[in-house]
Protein backbone atom coordinates (compact mmCIF):
# COMPACT_ATOMS: atom_id res chain seq x y z
CA UNK A 1 0.00 0.00 0.00
CA UNK A 2 1.03 3.72 -0.34
CA UNK A 3 3.16 5.00 1.87
CA UNK A 4 0.78 8.71 2.22
CA UNK A 5 -1.81 9.36 3.97
CA UNK A 6 -4.60 9.54 1.99
CA UNK A 7 -6.45 12.50 1.56
CA UNK A 8 -9.96 11.63 -0.27
CA UNK A 9 -10.71 9.69 3.12
CA UNK A 10 -11.31 10.93 6.72
CA UNK A 11 -10.29 8.57 9.51
CA UNK A 12 -13.21 8.98 12.23
CA UNK A 13 -12.71 7.70 15.85
CA UNK A 14 -15.69 6.86 17.75
CA UNK A 15 -14.92 8.00 21.63
CA UNK A 16 -18.39 8.13 23.18
CA UNK A 17 -17.66 8.25 26.42
CA UNK A 18 -20.04 5.94 27.88
CA UNK A 19 -17.86 2.98 28.28
CA UNK A 20 -20.89 1.03 31.06
CA UNK A 21 -19.64 -2.45 30.18
CA UNK A 22 -16.38 -1.72 30.90
CA UNK A 23 -17.12 0.61 34.02
CA UNK A 24 -14.24 3.22 32.78
CA UNK A 25 -13.39 5.80 29.99
CA UNK A 26 -12.12 2.52 27.72
CA UNK A 27 -10.42 5.42 25.34
CA UNK A 28 -7.63 5.91 27.88
CA UNK A 29 -7.21 2.34 29.09
CA UNK A 30 -3.75 1.56 28.47
CA UNK A 31 -2.11 -1.06 26.81
CA UNK A 32 1.55 -1.37 25.62
CA UNK A 33 1.86 1.78 27.80
CA UNK A 34 -0.14 3.57 25.52
CA UNK A 35 -4.15 4.53 25.84
CA UNK A 36 -5.93 2.75 23.51
CA UNK A 37 -7.24 6.18 21.67
CA UNK A 38 -3.61 7.01 21.33
CA UNK A 39 -2.33 4.09 19.79
CA UNK A 40 -5.11 4.36 17.24
CA UNK A 41 -4.51 7.86 16.32
CA UNK A 42 -0.94 7.03 15.45
CA UNK A 43 -2.28 3.89 12.95
CA UNK A 44 -4.93 6.71 11.73
CA UNK A 45 -1.80 8.98 11.30
CA UNK A 46 0.08 6.69 8.95
CA UNK A 47 -3.41 6.32 6.71
CA UNK A 48 -5.55 9.79 6.54
CA UNK A 49 -4.95 12.98 6.05
CA UNK A 50 -7.63 14.17 8.31
CA UNK A 51 -8.79 12.76 11.64
CA UNK A 52 -11.42 13.72 13.50
CA UNK A 53 -12.91 12.32 17.23
CA UNK A 54 -17.03 11.83 17.69
CA UNK A 55 -18.47 12.17 21.21
CA UNK A 56 -19.32 13.76 24.48
CA UNK A 57 -16.35 15.61 27.01
CA UNK A 58 -14.16 16.73 24.12
CA UNK A 59 -12.09 18.30 26.50
CA UNK A 60 -10.89 14.35 27.38
CA UNK A 61 -8.72 15.10 24.39
CA UNK A 62 -7.11 18.64 24.36
CA UNK A 63 -3.89 17.16 24.20
CA UNK A 64 -4.15 15.56 20.90
CA UNK A 65 -4.51 18.88 18.52
CA UNK A 66 -7.63 16.13 17.19
CA UNK A 67 -10.82 18.08 16.42
CA UNK A 68 -13.75 16.54 18.64
CA UNK A 69 -17.41 16.77 17.64
CA UNK A 70 -20.27 15.95 19.48
CA UNK A 71 -22.63 13.66 18.17
CA UNK A 72 -25.96 15.10 16.22
CA UNK A 73 -27.85 11.69 17.10
CA UNK A 74 -26.17 10.76 20.51
CA UNK A 75 -26.72 7.35 22.00
CA UNK A 76 -25.26 4.64 19.52
CA UNK A 77 -22.61 4.00 17.11
CA UNK A 78 -24.84 4.94 13.86
CA UNK A 79 -25.15 8.35 15.66
CA UNK A 80 -21.68 8.09 15.85
CA UNK A 81 -21.46 7.21 11.88
CA UNK A 82 -23.65 9.83 11.01
CA UNK A 83 -21.67 12.69 13.07
CA UNK A 84 -18.69 12.10 11.65
CA UNK A 85 -19.53 11.94 7.68
CA UNK A 86 -21.41 14.87 8.52
CA UNK A 87 -18.57 16.75 9.64
CA UNK A 88 -16.22 15.17 7.36
CA UNK A 89 -14.58 17.64 4.73
CA UNK A 90 -14.22 14.63 2.59
CA UNK A 91 -17.23 12.43 0.90
CA UNK A 92 -15.80 9.22 2.74
CA UNK A 93 -15.00 8.19 6.14
CA UNK A 94 -13.61 5.22 7.56
CA UNK A 95 -14.83 4.64 11.26
CA UNK A 96 -13.44 3.12 13.99
CA UNK A 97 -13.96 2.67 18.03
CA UNK A 98 -11.83 3.63 20.10
CA UNK A 99 -11.75 0.54 21.87
CA UNK A 100 -9.32 -1.01 18.72
CA UNK A 101 -6.64 -3.28 20.56
CA UNK A 102 -4.47 -3.01 18.02
CA UNK A 103 -4.96 -1.46 14.85
CA UNK A 104 -3.48 -2.26 11.80
CA UNK A 105 -2.84 0.26 9.00
CA UNK A 106 -2.42 -2.74 6.21
CA UNK A 107 -5.96 -3.92 7.20
CA UNK A 108 -7.30 -0.19 7.23
CA UNK A 109 -5.73 0.72 3.82
CA UNK A 110 -6.65 -2.23 1.99
CA UNK A 111 -9.96 -2.00 3.24
CA UNK A 112 -10.26 1.92 1.87
CA UNK A 113 -8.95 1.02 -1.59
CA UNK A 114 -11.95 -0.81 -2.17
CA UNK A 115 -14.36 1.72 -2.15
CA UNK A 116 -14.45 2.22 -5.72
CA UNK A 117 -18.55 2.72 -6.90
CA UNK A 118 -19.87 1.70 -3.01
CA UNK A 119 -21.70 3.72 -0.36
CA UNK A 120 -20.08 1.42 2.38
CA UNK A 121 -17.39 -1.25 2.61
CA UNK A 122 -17.75 -3.60 5.62
CA UNK A 123 -15.53 -6.67 6.29
CA UNK A 124 -17.38 -9.57 7.22
CA UNK A 125 -15.91 -11.61 10.25
CA UNK A 126 -16.98 -15.20 12.14
CA UNK A 127 -19.78 -12.84 14.13
CA UNK A 128 -21.08 -11.42 10.49
CA UNK A 129 -20.81 -7.82 9.37
CA UNK A 130 -17.57 -5.69 11.43
CA UNK A 131 -19.89 -2.67 11.63
CA UNK A 132 -16.88 -0.33 13.21
CA UNK A 133 -14.14 -0.95 11.64
CA UNK A 134 -15.30 0.05 7.86
CA UNK A 135 -16.08 3.00 5.36
CA UNK A 136 -18.90 5.07 5.05
CA UNK A 137 -20.18 7.47 2.38
CA UNK A 138 -22.11 10.75 2.63
CA UNK A 139 -25.00 8.88 0.00
CA UNK A 140 -25.55 6.76 3.41
CA UNK A 141 -26.23 10.21 5.58
CA UNK A 142 -30.48 10.28 3.98
CA UNK A 143 -30.60 6.94 5.03
CA UNK A 144 -28.97 7.34 7.73
CA UNK A 145 -31.37 10.36 9.00
CA UNK A 146 -34.31 8.82 8.45
CA UNK A 147 -33.55 5.96 10.50
CA UNK A 148 -31.99 7.46 13.71
CA UNK A 149 -34.99 9.95 13.50
CA UNK A 150 -37.43 6.96 13.72
CA UNK A 151 -35.40 5.68 16.70
CA UNK A 152 -33.89 3.01 14.64
CA UNK A 153 -30.15 2.69 15.85
CA UNK A 154 -29.47 -0.88 14.27
CA UNK A 155 -26.59 -0.70 11.74
CA UNK A 156 -27.64 -3.63 10.19
CA UNK A 157 -30.52 -2.11 8.96
CA UNK A 158 -28.63 0.17 6.88
CA UNK A 159 -27.48 -1.91 4.59
CA UNK A 160 -30.37 -3.31 2.46
CA UNK A 161 -30.85 0.93 1.89
CA UNK A 162 -27.22 1.36 0.33
CA UNK A 163 -24.51 0.11 -1.81
CA UNK A 164 -22.96 -2.13 0.55
CA UNK A 165 -19.44 -3.83 -0.16
CA UNK A 166 -18.76 -6.81 2.14
CA UNK A 167 -15.02 -7.70 2.42
CA UNK A 168 -14.33 -11.26 3.00
CA UNK A 169 -11.83 -11.84 6.34
CA UNK A 170 -9.93 -14.07 3.61
CA UNK A 171 -9.91 -11.08 1.61
CA UNK A 172 -8.12 -9.25 4.58
CA UNK A 173 -5.84 -12.09 5.98
CA UNK A 174 -2.74 -11.38 4.50
CA UNK A 175 -2.54 -7.81 5.82
CA UNK A 176 -3.75 -9.12 9.39
CA UNK A 177 -0.81 -11.34 10.00
CA UNK A 178 -1.08 -11.96 13.79
CA UNK A 179 -5.03 -12.21 13.49
CA UNK A 180 -5.58 -9.00 15.63
CA UNK A 181 -6.57 -6.58 13.76
CA UNK A 182 -10.71 -6.15 14.61
CA UNK A 183 -9.73 -6.81 18.42
CA UNK A 184 -12.07 -4.77 20.58
CA UNK A 185 -12.37 -4.95 24.41
CA UNK A 186 -15.65 -3.88 25.78
CA UNK A 187 -15.29 -5.34 29.52
CA UNK A 188 -12.94 -5.49 32.31
CA UNK A 189 -11.96 -9.47 31.64
CA UNK A 190 -11.61 -8.54 28.17
CA UNK A 191 -9.26 -5.89 28.98
CA UNK A 192 -7.53 -8.59 31.34
CA UNK A 193 -7.30 -10.87 28.48
CA UNK A 194 -5.47 -8.76 26.23
CA UNK A 195 -3.09 -7.40 28.43
CA UNK A 196 -2.01 -10.64 30.26
CA UNK A 197 -2.29 -12.60 26.46
CA UNK A 198 -1.96 -10.27 23.80
CA UNK A 199 -5.29 -11.50 22.67
CA UNK A 200 -9.15 -12.46 23.83
CA UNK A 201 -9.64 -16.19 23.71
CA UNK A 202 -12.88 -16.51 22.53
CA UNK A 203 -15.11 -18.68 24.50
CA UNK A 204 -18.70 -18.98 22.19
CA UNK A 205 -19.37 -21.12 19.72
CA UNK A 206 -19.93 -18.13 17.57
CA UNK A 207 -16.59 -17.24 17.82
CA UNK A 208 -14.87 -20.48 17.43
CA UNK A 209 -16.83 -21.65 14.34
CA UNK A 210 -16.35 -20.01 11.30
CA UNK A 211 -17.71 -20.23 7.94
CA UNK A 212 -15.32 -19.53 4.72
CA UNK A 213 -16.14 -19.43 0.99
CA UNK A 214 -14.14 -18.92 -2.51
CA UNK A 215 -15.63 -18.65 -5.88
CA UNK A 216 -13.22 -18.51 -8.53
CA UNK A 217 -14.87 -18.84 -12.25
CA UNK A 218 -13.36 -21.57 -15.16
CA UNK A 219 -13.04 -22.76 -18.38
CA UNK A 220 -12.77 -26.07 -19.40
CA UNK A 221 -11.35 -26.84 -15.69
CA UNK A 222 -8.28 -24.10 -15.87
CA UNK A 223 -9.25 -21.37 -13.53
CA UNK A 224 -9.96 -18.38 -15.18
CA UNK A 225 -10.58 -15.02 -12.64
CA UNK A 226 -11.13 -15.44 -9.00
CA UNK A 227 -10.13 -13.11 -5.76
CA UNK A 228 -6.41 -12.69 -6.47
CA UNK A 229 -7.04 -11.75 -10.05
CA UNK A 230 -9.79 -9.20 -8.96
CA UNK A 231 -7.38 -7.73 -6.40
CA UNK A 232 -4.36 -6.99 -8.97
CA UNK A 233 -6.90 -5.62 -11.66
CA UNK A 234 -8.22 -3.36 -9.13
CA UNK A 235 -4.92 -2.22 -8.31
CA UNK A 236 -4.33 -1.52 -11.48
CA UNK A 237 -6.89 0.12 -11.53
CA UNK A 238 -5.68 2.44 -8.69
CA UNK A 239 -2.16 2.94 -9.62
CA UNK A 240 -2.21 3.23 -13.24
CA UNK A 241 0.77 0.67 -13.24
CA UNK A 242 1.27 -3.29 -13.47
CA UNK A 243 4.23 -2.59 -12.13
CA UNK A 244 3.28 -0.60 -9.12
CA UNK A 245 0.15 -3.30 -8.41
CA UNK A 246 2.47 -6.70 -8.44
CA UNK A 247 4.89 -4.30 -5.76
CA UNK A 248 1.69 -3.79 -3.38
CA UNK A 249 0.74 -7.64 -3.66
CA UNK A 250 3.96 -8.95 -3.46
CA UNK A 251 4.47 -10.50 -6.02
CA UNK A 252 6.99 -10.10 -9.48
CA UNK A 253 5.81 -8.37 -12.09
CA UNK A 254 6.48 -10.51 -14.38
CA UNK A 255 3.84 -12.65 -12.55
CA UNK A 256 1.07 -10.22 -12.94
CA UNK A 257 1.67 -9.89 -16.36
CA UNK A 258 1.13 -13.69 -16.82
CA UNK A 259 -1.89 -13.65 -14.85
CA UNK A 260 -3.15 -10.73 -17.10
CA UNK A 261 -2.09 -12.17 -20.28
CA UNK A 262 -3.52 -15.46 -19.20
CA UNK A 263 -7.37 -13.93 -18.37
CA UNK A 264 -6.72 -12.18 -21.90
CA UNK A 265 -6.47 -15.44 -23.76
CA UNK A 266 -8.90 -17.46 -21.99
CA UNK A 267 -11.33 -15.11 -21.99
CA UNK A 268 -10.88 -13.51 -25.53
CA UNK A 269 -11.33 -10.14 -24.39
CA UNK A 270 -8.80 -7.51 -23.72
CA UNK A 271 -8.61 -6.28 -19.66
CA UNK A 272 -5.38 -3.52 -19.41
CA UNK A 273 -4.87 -0.98 -22.23
CA UNK A 274 -0.78 -0.55 -21.43
CA UNK A 275 1.64 2.41 -22.54
CA UNK A 276 4.96 1.19 -23.30
CA UNK A 277 7.48 3.07 -20.16
CA UNK A 278 10.14 1.17 -19.99
CA UNK A 279 11.19 -1.97 -18.31
CA UNK A 280 8.20 -2.55 -15.83
CA UNK A 281 6.73 0.86 -16.30
CA UNK A 282 4.09 2.62 -18.38
CA UNK A 283 0.75 3.56 -17.66
CA UNK A 284 -1.88 0.90 -17.54
CA UNK A 285 -6.13 1.55 -17.38
CA UNK A 286 -8.68 -1.26 -17.71
CA UNK A 287 -10.54 -1.50 -20.70
CA UNK A 288 -14.44 -1.09 -20.11
CA UNK A 289 -15.01 -5.23 -20.12
CA UNK A 290 -12.53 -5.33 -17.79
CA UNK A 291 -14.79 -2.85 -15.76
CA UNK A 292 -17.87 -4.80 -16.52
CA UNK A 293 -16.00 -7.64 -15.12
CA UNK A 294 -14.90 -6.46 -12.00
CA UNK A 295 -18.70 -5.12 -11.25
CA UNK A 296 -20.07 -8.41 -12.39
CA UNK A 297 -17.70 -10.54 -10.30
CA UNK A 298 -18.51 -8.27 -7.01
CA UNK A 299 -22.38 -8.69 -7.54
CA UNK A 300 -21.66 -12.70 -7.44
CA UNK A 301 -19.68 -12.53 -4.85
CA UNK A 302 -21.90 -10.37 -2.63
CA UNK A 303 -24.74 -12.58 -3.51
CA UNK A 304 -23.54 -15.81 -2.72
CA UNK A 305 -21.67 -14.39 0.41
CA UNK A 306 -25.03 -13.36 1.59
CA UNK A 307 -26.86 -16.63 1.20
CA UNK A 308 -23.81 -18.22 2.81
CA UNK A 309 -23.90 -15.88 5.84
CA UNK A 310 -27.40 -16.41 6.15
CA UNK A 311 -27.17 -20.28 5.91
CA UNK A 312 -24.17 -19.95 8.51
CA UNK A 313 -26.81 -17.86 10.71
CA UNK A 314 -29.43 -20.08 10.46
CA UNK A 315 -27.45 -22.68 12.01
CA UNK A 316 -26.35 -20.73 14.79
CA UNK A 317 -30.25 -19.97 15.68
CA UNK A 318 -30.73 -23.75 15.47
CA UNK A 319 -27.86 -23.93 18.33
CA UNK A 320 -29.51 -20.74 19.81
CA UNK A 321 -26.11 -18.56 19.81
CA UNK A 322 -26.62 -15.11 18.81
CA UNK A 323 -23.56 -13.98 16.28
CA UNK A 324 -24.81 -10.57 16.79
CA UNK A 325 -22.37 -7.92 17.61
CA UNK A 326 -23.67 -4.83 16.79
CA UNK A 327 -23.91 -3.18 20.10
CA UNK A 328 -21.29 -4.01 22.00
CA UNK A 329 -18.99 -1.04 21.20
CA UNK A 330 -19.01 2.89 21.82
Amino acid sequence: MSDAPLTDITGVILVGGKSRRMGRDKAFLELEGKPLVERLLSVFKECFSEIILVGDNGQRFSNYDVPVFTDIYPGSPLGGIYSGLYHSTNRSIFVASCDLAYPNSAVIQQICSLTNGYDAVVPVLSHGFETLCAVYSKNCLPAMQAMLEGGNHRIFDLYPQINVRSVPYAQLAIADKDGRAFLSVNTPDEFDAVKKQGRVIMNTITDKLQVRSKIWLEMDGEPVFGQGREILLRLVQKSGSINAASKEMGIPYRKAWTYIDAMEKRLGISLVNRLKGGSGGGESTLTPEALMLLEQFDTLQQGFQEFVDQKFQAMLDQLNVSGGKDDQHQ
